[in-house]
């Protein structure tokens, strides 16, 4: 027996087993499936009424720029990333 040959047969092993892990663990990871472009459509809101408590507000002026984005992902499961961002929007 070699001095120090059990100890080099024991890293090797778990090196093996890390590596074998590793990669299984990365085979788990969901992979994507397909990223479309955003999509992108600007709108008016003058008009439209809500309530905030006890207060009915009236927006008056601007525009809302909304983007989407659905990302699907190789198990077959979607994120779908909506942003709205409004730009010179009054309210009454």
């Amino acid at each position: 027996m070699v001095a120090g040959s059990s100890f080099a047969s024991t890293r090797g092993r778990r090196l093996s087993l890390a590596l074998i892990v590793a990669l299984v663990g990365a085979g788990l990871i969901p992979a994507t499936g397909a990223a479309d472009r955003p999509t992108q459509e600007e709108f008016s809101p003058v008009g439209d009424r809500f309530m905030c408590d006890e207060t009915l507000v009236t927006v008056e002026g601007g525009t809302i720029l909304e983007r989407e984005h659905v990302h699907e992902l190789g198990s077959g499961l979607s994120h779908v990333i909506v942003i709205e961002t409004p730009t010179d929007v009054t309210l009454r």
